[in-house]
């Protein structure tokens, strides 16, 4: 982390590393285009009405579930409620995060920043809270028929007002996006897995750090290794299948998975070969986790 003076010289900016993950809702841009001009007509008002409810209605529901997310995770438990103040006090800190979030159109940026304050305990449990809710929401747009593709990775940033994240750290996690994930997955940075790595194996000798290498580890078992050879977040894994046990069901895993294989058939019936091998891909992940969700 570095303070310094900012390019317009009326304040300082804080140069450091975030965690950025870069999510896009896929197949909303072919929609809009059908958008041309304002509804003249009942017809083209019912018409546009739709197809703004299978856009926009389908983004602010992934907003919306990306705010309660952050927000439920910052609040403390019930557990932590009954403690005495103390040590209330003492777990509200080793459990404390920072994090940022914002949209723009059918893209989503969460933003973590990394700069070191507490042994990393802070900064680790935002990348914690970060990649749970990017796990989730990936598996939310596909029970809701929608798909998602995404970038994960650390890099060195400046955090603007609002939040937004300015530098190398959110174009990482986009070029992941754009040119490396490829079907819908999120892929996952090395520099994200270097951190991981780096803080679950750092000597730690107070309880924020001991805390810190304990999620760390927490946090790489979300991360695994597709058929490429490419890190990815495993959305269907383990880790993310024991933190969502009590709301993701068996059933609602074979219902997202009849919505995936049914689009390998669409488009393969379609012609549509590009399409018909990304979500063939998608289908094999889903086929390579079937055992570990009862089905």
């Amino acid at each position: 982390m570095q303070r310094m003076d900012s390019p317009s010289g009326e304040k300082s900016i804080i140069v450091q590393e975030f965690l950025i993950a870069f999510l896009d809702v896929l197949g909303q841009r072919g929609e809009l285009r059908d958008l041309l001009t304002v509804p003249t007509n009942e017809e083209e008002l019912t018409r546009t009405t739709a197809t703004l409810k299978r856009t926009l209605g389908f983004v602010t529901m992934v907003r919306d579930s990306f705010r309660i997310l952050f927000t439920q995770y910052n609040e403390p438990s019930q557990f932590a409620k009954s403690l005495p103040d103390r040590e209330r006090m003492l777990l509200k800190e080793l459990c404390r995060s920072e994090i940022s979030f914002y949209g723009f159109s059918d893209s989503f940026v969460v933003a973590i920043p990394l700069g070191t304050q507490d042994d990393h305990c802070t900064q680790i449990n935002g990348v914690y809270a970060a990649l749970l809710a990017a796990c989730w929401i990936q598996f939310v747009c596909l029970f809701r028929e929608h798909a998602l593709r995404g970038g994960i990775d650390v890099g060195v940033g400046v955090q603007l007002e609002g939040g937004e994240v300015y530098g190398a750290a959110l174009e990482r996690a986009y070029t992941l996006e754009s040119e490396v994930a490829d079907y819908p997955r999120v892929a996952v940075g090395n520099e994200l897995i270097r951190y991981l790595e780096y803080v679950r194996d750092e000597p730690a000798t107070t309880d924020p750090g001991r805390v810190a290498r304990l999620t760390a580890a927490r946090c790489l078992r979300f991360i695994t290794e597709d058929t490429d050879g490419r890190p990815i977040l495993d959305f269907l894994g383990d880790a993310f299948r024991e933190a969502s046990s009590s709301i993701v069901t068996p059933d609602m895993i074979k219902k997202t998975f009849k919505f995936v294989t049914n689009e390998c058939d669409r488009w393969a019936a379609s012609g549509n070969t590009k399409l018909a091998s990304r979500y063939e891909r998608l289908r094999e992940y889903f086929e390579a986790h079937k055992i570990q969700w009862g089905l």
